[in-house]
């Protein structure tokens, strides 16, 4: 009997250390789960997919951690701090993602009018050239007017100051 009652006694610690072993792997394994979703969720703050699994993943954590095995609101206020600090530079970090992209497709435009404008003066300086060869008298009012509408295209497009306009634009009319 005693026997007996010794090898009941030993299954029932051996039981008890190994249920506590599984939950503590069990406690591990969610922890490690909140941490890869509140990582998830610092890669892309703004995005309430993951806002959401890093709030449900904290919410399974903590309740493990409980003996009732219910979160608290000493819980529910560890999480949301949490996912604050993890959230916290999203608005910042969005603004200048979108300041770079405007920044970019402005530049792109930019670039794309210089050139543009400087194909149209490269045509319009070369129909002169071939004007002005054809028909000298004629061409020289066609080639300064056309001058001027350049140099007045790229005053208005920004790419030249007034003052610089007005010293080119004088200096094509003295030219007459």
């Amino acid at each position: 009997m005693e026997y007996v009652c010794l090898v009941l006694v030993f299954i029932g610690i051996f039981m008890f250390v190994l249920s506590t072993h599984l939950v503590q792997q069990n406690t591990l394994k969610l922890k490690q789960t909140y941490a890869d979703s509140l990582d998830l969720l610092r890669s892309d703050p703004t995005n309430p997919t993951y806002h959401e699994q890093a709030l449900q993943a904290g919410r399974q954590y903590a309740a493990t951690t409980r003996n009732n095995k219910s979160v608290t609101l000493f819980d529910e206020t560890a999480l949301a701090n949490d996912i604050r600090a993890v959230t916290a530079n999203a608005s910042q970090f969005s603004s200048i993602r979108q300041q770079k992209a405007t920044t970019q497709q402005n530049q792109d435009a930019s670039q794309s009018n210089d050139q543009w404008f400087a194909e149209r003066i490269a045509v319009k300086e070369q129909q002169a050239t071939t004007q002005q060869n054809s028909n000298p008298s004629q061409s020289d009012n066609q080639s300064i007017a056309e001058r001027i509408a350049a140099l007045k295209t790229l005053k208005e497009a920004d790419m030249i100051s007034d003052e610089e306009y007005e010293s080119k634009r004088k200096a094509i009319i003295d030219s007459i």
